[in-house]
């Protein structure tokens, strides 16, 4: 719409719509109907043409399917946010099919659905929760025969493997700590074992296991590490490279004696052979 106006006519007297200004009778007015009549002072702005356009245009509908397989129960209630008028539109439905009428043919929208398990017509951080992954939805485009697959799952903050739900009702631990006891182990862990407390720390243990792992036929990582034959120091000069190895043996793996003799190597480094690859005989 143009911005230019022309110079203003100040009038006096009733405005009137649908006849002639100045002469009285039938035949001076409108044949037909009017509708939707607007009077303005100023010029519109684009986006206020595209609102009345939109008021216009015939509305659409947004249908598609939801899923849902936790252990929660309660109404869907949708979230259809319009990115244009920061308005939102709240519809309760069931698991399943769902439609949404009566949308401006002329907005984009944000649609988001969650299932109302606590019935208080807001969602909690432990509710289940499902974003349609193609965000925004605009409508100037969308065929109402498109569908809509949302896919609710059940929140879990501090990704312990624990559902958010589970975890407040049913385990009495945090959905924000991984680690609710502070025992070293994962709430998720102690759970899926059946018979570890996720609330009653079992730090105590763990610790005697570590102190007395010769009781369990344990040994720490740094003594399993001397079996292994790559660990073994090479040293140079620049000039020579330099290998010791020595053969030992243990009944426990705790307590070390040699064998043999210490083999020492001293080779010439050259540089285009500085790369050694150490290998051990059948």
């Amino acid at each position: 719409m143009s911005q230019q106006s022309a110079d203003a006519y100040l009038g006096s007297g009733t405005l009137v719509i649908g006849r002639a200004a100045w002469t009285i009778g039938e035949d001076t007015h409108f044949n037909g109907q009017l509708d939707d009549i607007r009077i303005y002072d100023r010029a519109l702005s684009s986006n206020e043409v595209s609102k009345l356009y939109s008021l216009e245009a015939p509305p659409k509908s947004i249908s598609g399917e939801t899923f849902y397989s936790g252990g929660q129960s309660g109404d869907l209630i949708f979230w259809l946010v319009s990115l244009c008028e920061r308005t939102q539109t709240v519809v309760e439905a069931s698991v399943g099919t769902f439609t949404l009428s009566n949308l401006s043919a002329q907005l984009s929208y944000e649609l988001q659905a969650f299932m109302d398990a606590s019935s208080n017509g807001i969602w909690n951080a432990w509710e289940p929760i499902a974003v349609y992954s193609n965000n925004p939805i605009d409508m100037r485009v969308w065929d109402d025969t498109d569908i809509v697959h949302l896919v609710l799952t059940d929140p879990d903050n501090d990704q312990d493997g624990v559902p958010g739900y589970l975890e407040l009702f049913t385990y009495g631990t945090s959905d924000d700590d991984r680690d609710s006891d502070d025992d070293g182990f994962d709430d998720g862990f102690e759970v899926g074992t059946g018979y570890l407390d996720p609330t009653n720390s079992n730090a105590e243990i763990t610790q005697y296991i570590r102190n007395n792992g010769d009781i369990f036929d344990l040994y720490p990582s740094n003594v399993v590490l001397h079996v292994a034959l790559g660990e073994l120091l090479i040293d140079t000069d620049l000039e020579d490279v330099f290998l010791t190895l020595q053969l030992m043996q243990s009944q426990d793996m705790a307590n070390w004696s040699n064998i043999l003799p210490a083999v020492d190597w001293q080779l010439p480094l050259e540089y285009s052979n500085r790369f050694f690859h150490i290998l051990s005989s059948p």
